[in-house]
């Protein structure tokens, strides 16, 4: 019998994982769209147009979209700490690496951070991942965790982006983008602290697991059947609707 003690903590251990999801995509999802706060202040400082701008937009997108497949299936693979710890990192790196760029010989710093590093981090940190990662941890109330945990990619907004609206008004950009990465830096150890018993340990994402379910199941009605052959009065554990819907 499992004490109380060790299902709470179990249960406080897997509610951090919807936590850190809110948090995590809050701050991916508010890093993507500071990009359009960003664009007058960059058009100023230096001298690119909208289209340009749009275009360094357009390349994130792209290298989301090719990133988010793999990134899904590393989950049901390897689990979700360490893709999360990626991202963070990946966005935080990429972000510093914008707020170095200064007009002139290193403004390609600015791209290569957003559309390059950074967006390796945005497909890495995406709701599908949160979802996977939440899903392997929760046990009950599976819907209203990831609904708590995905909801970070647009109420976490809500709680960013005024004060990132508020800092880009006034000129500090590069302060704002500074404030995010040091956020991101410092979830790192949280993620890996909290994820530390990641769901993909669990027996029911094992290759052949489905199999060996199935053949137990088999294997246990027979000894039923036979079991009530031997004696008629022997009430057997299994009934067959149960079985019947295991076999299937």
């Amino acid at each position: 019998m499992i004490p109380n003690s060790v299902r709470r903590k179990s249960k406080v251990g897997a509610w951090g994982g919807v936590v850190l999801g809110f948090l995590t995509l809050a701050l991916a999802f508010t890093v993507r769209g500071s990009l359009s706060l960003a664009m007058p202040a960059w058009q100023t400082e230096f001298g690119w147009s909208r289209s340009f701008i749009s275009g360094i937009a357009a390349a994130a997108l792209l290298v989301i979209a090719v990133v988010a497949p793999f990134a899904g299936s590393f989950v049901d693979r390897r689990g979700s700490r360490p893709l999360l710890v990626f991202g963070l990192a990946a966005i935080g790196s990429g972000v510093v690496l914008g707020a170095s760029a200064q007009a002139g010989s290193t403004s390609w710093l600015l791209p290569i951070g957003f559309a390059a590093i950074g967006a390796l981090g945005f497909g890495t940190i995406a709701q599908h991942v949160v979802a996977a990662a939440i899903t392997q941890r929760i046990e009950h109330n599976r819907g209203l965790a990831v609904g708590i945990g995905t909801a970070g990619s647009t109420a976490g907004q809500l709680l960013l982006m005024p004060a990132l609206a508020f800092l880009m008004q006034r000129g500090e950009w590069r302060l704002a983008f500074l404030l995010l990465a040091a956020s991101c830096f410092i979830l790192i150890p949280v993620a890996w602290r909290v994820l530390a018993a990641d769901g993909k340990t669990s027996t029911r994402h094992r290759p052949g697991h489905w199999c060996t379910n199935k053949i137990s199941t088999i294997v246990v009605y027979a000894v039923e059947i036979f079991t009530s052959l031997i004696d008629p009065g022997c009430r057997t554990n299994i009934t067959p609707p149960a079985v019947i819907t295991s076999v299937k």
